[in-house]
């Protein structure tokens, strides 16, 4: 190679990878015949597999089908790719090359091809073999993909329809003189991908991959990212949507303070509905509701949460009570009976209870003493057992008074709907049951069994003949159940007739009490509520039995023990409360789009960055550092699956120019500025958190271990941590910027904001009083940063490069874990010896003129990771030692209770109510913390875990 032209080593090493990858040309093409992409047991929703020569087909289909083209395809880096992707007649279609998106069908959410929407042009850094995913759906429907209101999709009948999908690409090589253009390649001719290029295996690695993640996305949970009010069945999509719904009389709001103490029924009155039919976990005020998490338990087992509607009523003039309801929910397989035994067929099953909690007519059975731990204060309390069921606990979690609300006024719709445009036929069956028929799918039925469910229909009924058409509750819907929450719970089963206890008379009468004016509950419902508690019951003595093996020795040893190994007494109790709330985040923000490979955790349901969703099915975010530590979480509860699904999601959604963005949703990414640096160590303690690394370097996909996990993302940490190095590294320490598109490499793409607040919002702290003002950032092409060294990017950067080391030490690529390990010790000496701040007592900021930004936050701690890998004299030239500046930096500023207030004493200890918490997101004594706010004072998960 030494004597070969330069143009022609890359070419070379093109036609060795092809020679390596044998005869097989062209990709893996499966066709199904439902609309998830799903091969079913044995194979049977597979119609065909075969390997075809090119990245295009053309079916006729007469039924929704799904089409899969998968395989790799051959990159060479010194060109950029414009790939052009046509549909036909598709209902939802992607392109992923490796973690990029770079083509979709426009049915989801917006068809833009403007500069940075998407990876497209992709740019290569290295040559190689790339994973290629075109998944292609057909849902039946010609011209529209859904119906809005109840997601149903119609067959299609004859005659055939084509449906097809092309990808060809345009070639330009980087350097040329139209490269910095963002037109440049459109201008170009569009080619054939050769089959050549093209390969129908699929890596050891990422076959992985996928069954992890395929089988993590599978049953019945709230998987939709906007709405907690949509239980969704997958891979199906098909949903049980709940709508909470109030009447709204115009005359009874005008005439209530008259005729309080009358009881009498108008004919004709003028009323309408309110329906609150979307909410998720977001800030007080919202008009979506007001949401308190339960318990939700990591197989779905248990689930509950409580809902107070913030409707009509919230913002009338008569200011009418809300009315709160508790949604409990259970998930479970188990075989279905044969020939009178078990054995049959494994039965998916769902079990949800609607409760209406604070109804004032409701009689309560009796009132009970019990000690709460569940999000609550640790303190014995009143909970009220609102269930008519003597075993029913229901701990509402609210403190307003109990029984204040006329619950007459309110109902419950219970719709059928499927999600993410996938095929079904929906059918309400009677009064009670709701049939959903996913295509070419078992058919799922939910049947109500709530108490005396026939009195409600009946009354309910009879009440709307008498007032001559209410008008709240209105005629019967095609897709949708309908109840009235004065009546009591609703509760709703998926599990077949055959397993379902039959009602007994003498039961009924036996169990019924006088004066219970909703009479006693039937023997299904029974049966479904003690599910419920039995499965609320076993998922608190895991977390007990797992929040007790991870309580410090210390905490234990001074805690009275209760001798049952699970961590009892006081310190024990505030560890469990935690614990459940710590889980409770975790699993409250799993969800799924088909826009991802995998279920991911993003930090809130309630952020969205996807471009114009035609349906909100569409909307999710992912945040980059937010993300890495909920996998860091989910790890450390146990959540393994889902903790590597998160991260592998999070890495691949590195951008074409080589860094894990800002956030990333559907395409659309933050192509100019990454976030802190923290994937690495993350995945270093995913591994080492579950098994750790062999003691043999892994040379296959089948290892017990997460190495396989390592093997899968670490050139594209690699790939970061270089872009990082060349774009943010000024004189040896990292300072937080803007990427400039004006870049040759970045083609031109991406929304580049090139200012200050961009580069503030790479520090993941978005407002930190450390970057007030407007007069240190540099927006010049060759510079588009703040002339600012940063000592907590620096010291994670440094800290991340070392865990890079790390892990390609033990995947065994050793001359790159020395480069990286180099790397950030070089960085950590630089640290020590210039971010050191005498006057401050601390490390701190730096500006480019030589003079420090006293401003002090929890970053100035980060350099503590970074101990062990300094010199024992490094500081100021020499002149101080490590260990007593260390000393300094605690007593004067971490232990400070004028400060960051962290208890000597153990937590909260002589803590007054200014800084109370401990590690506020700015010193106590700062001007910036009087006024609190978001990183402006309040305490976060983010700078706890770090420091």
């Amino acid at each position: 190679l030494m004597s070969t032209p330069p143009l022609m080593v890359p070419l070379i090493i093109i036609v060795a990878m092809m020679a390596e990858r044998g005869a097989a040309a062209g990709l893996n093409m499966t066709i199904y015949n439902n609309t998830a992409f799903y091969e079913g047991v044995g194979g049977a929703g597979v119609v065909s597999r075969r390997v075809v020569n090119s990245s295009a087909f053309n079916i006729r289909t007469k039924t929704p089908i799904s089409v899969a083209l998968t395989g790799q395809i051959l990159l060479n880096e010194t060109l950029s790719y414009k790939f052009d992707c046509a549909f036909v007649n598709t209902s939802l279609s992607f392109l992923w090359i490796d973690g990029h998106l770079v083509c979709h069908d426009g049915t989801a959410f917006t068809l833009n091809d403007s500069p940075g929407n998407y990876d497209n042009p992709l740019i290569i850094t290295s040559p190689g073999w790339y994973p290629f995913r075109l998944r292609v759906m057909f849902n039946g429907s010609i011209g529209s993909s859904c119906d809005e209101e109840s997601g149903e999709r119609a067959s299609v009948t004859a005659p055939a329809v084509a449906i097809a999908a092309s990808v060809r690409w345009a070639l330009e090589e980087k350097g040329s003189s139209s490269s910095s253009s963002s037109s440049s390649l459109s201008s170009l001719p569009l080619l054939t991908i050769p089959p050549e290029h093209l390969s129908p295996s699929m890596t050891p690695l990422e076959m992985r991959r996928e069954a992890l993640q395929h089988s993590l996305a599978q049953g019945w949970g709230f998987w939709k990212h906007h709405n907690l009010l949509s239980i969704v069945k997958l891979p199906e999509s098909a949903s049980f949507d709940l709508e909470l719904c109030e009447i709204v009389d115009h005359d009874r709001q005008q005439q209530q303070q008259h005729d309080s103490h009358h009881s009498h029924k108008s004919r004709g009155r003028r009323s309408s509905s309110s329906c609150l039919n979307f909410t998720r976990i977001t800030h007080a005020g919202d008009d979506t509701g007001l949401v308190r998490l339960g318990l939700h338990a990591p197989d779905r087992s248990y689930a509950q949460y409580f809902l107070v509607n913030n409707m009509s009523s919230s913002s009338s003039s008569t200011q009418l009570p809300p009315v709160n309801i508790s949604i409990e929910f259970s998930y479970g397989t188990s075989k279905t009976e044969k020939g009178g035994e078990e054995g049959g067929e494994s039965e998916e099953w769902l079990d949800l209870k609607i409760t209406p909690i604070n109804c004032h007519h409701h009689r309560r059975r009796r009132r009970h003493h019990h000690h709460d731990h569940l999000f609550g204060t640790g303190k014995t309390r009143d909970v009220i057992y609102e269930d008519r069921d003597d075993n029913a606990i229901n701990n509402t979690g609210w403190d307003e008074e109990e029984g204040t609300t006329d619950c007459s006024r309110f109902y419950l719709n219970i719709r059928g709907a499927f999600r993410w445009y996938r095929s079904g036929s929906i059918a309400v069956m009677g009064q009670n049951s709701l049939r959903l028929k996913p295509y070419n799918f078992p058919p799922i039925t939910g049947r109500v069994v709530s108490p005396c469910m026939q009195q409600q229909q009946q009354q309910q009924e009879e009440e709307e003949e008498e007032e001559g058409g209410r008008g709240g509750y209105n005629s019967p819907s095609t897709t949708a159940l309908r109840f009235r929450l004065d009546k009591g719970p609703v509760a709703l089963t998926t599990r077949r007739p055959s397993a379902l206890p039959k009602d007994n008379r003498k039961e009924r009468v036996a169990v019924a009490e006088e004066g219970d004016e909703s009479g006693a509950c039937s023997a299904a419902y029974s049966s479904l509520n003690n599910r419920l508690l039995s499965a609320r019951e076993r998922e608190i003595n895991r977390m007990k039995r797992r929040a007790a093996a991870s309580i410090p020795a210390a905490a234990d040893e001074s805690s009275p023990s209760s001798g049952d190994g699970e961590g009892s007494g006081a310190q024990g109790d505030d560890f469990l409360d935690t614990y459940f709330g710590v889980s409770a985040a975790v699993m409250w923000n799993l969800v799924y789009t088909p826009a991802e490979e995998g279920p991911v955790v993003p930090v809130s349901r309630g952020w969205n960055k996807v471009l114009d969703p035609v349906v909100d099915d569409f909307q999710y975010v992912i945040f980059e550092w937010d993300n890495f530590f909920a996998s860091l979480v989910s790890s450390t509860l146990g959540y393994t699956d889902i903790a590597v699904s998160n991260i592998i999601q999070t890495v691949k959604s590195i951008t074409a120019a080589g860094f894990v963005p800002n956030y990333s949703a559907a395409g659309i990414k933050s192509e100019d500025r990454t976030e802190p640096p923290i994937g690495a160590k993350v995945l270093e303690a995913l591994i080492e958190g579950n098994g750790g690394f062999s003691s043999s370097p892994p040379r296959s996909s089948s290892s017990s271990g997460l190495e396989w996990v390592a093997e899968l993302l670490v050139d594209d940490l690699i790939r970061w941590n270089e872009w990082m190095f060349d774009n943010r590294q000024k004189e040896g320490l990292i300072a937080l910027g803007s990427y400039s598109i004006e870049k040759v490499l970045n083609k031109g793409q991406g929304a580049d904001d090139n200012n200050m607040q961009a580069a503030r919002f790479e520090s993941g702290l978005d407002n930190s009083p450390m970057y007030d003002g407007e007069d240190f950032y540099n927006s010049s092409k060759e510079a588009h940063t703040m002339e600012l060294w940063d000592v907590g990017f620096s010291s994670l950067f440094a800290a991340d490069s070392l865990a890079l080391g790390r892990i390609l030490t033990r995947i065994n690529r050793t001359t790159e874990a020395r480069f990286f390990t180099e790397r950030g010790e070089a960085m950590a000496r630089e640290i020590y010896a210039r971010l050191w701040d005498d006057q401050s007592e601390a490390f701190v900021n730096r500006f480019f003129n030589g003079s420090f930004n006293r401003r002090v936050t929890p970053t100035s701690f980060y350099p503590l990771l970074l101990v062990g890998h300094v010199p024992t004299e490094t500081m100021d030239g020499g002149s101080s030692s490590i260990g007593r500046n260390i000393n300094q930096l605690l007593h004067s500023w971490f232990f400070n209770a004028s400060r960051f207030c962290v208890a000597p004493d153990g937590d909260f200890v002589k803590n007054n109510d200014t800084c109370y918490w401990g590690l506020p997101s700015i010193s106590a004594d700062d001007p910036a913390f009087p006024a609190l706010g978001y990183w402006r004072g309040f305490v976060w998960g983010p700078m706890a875990q770090i420091v």
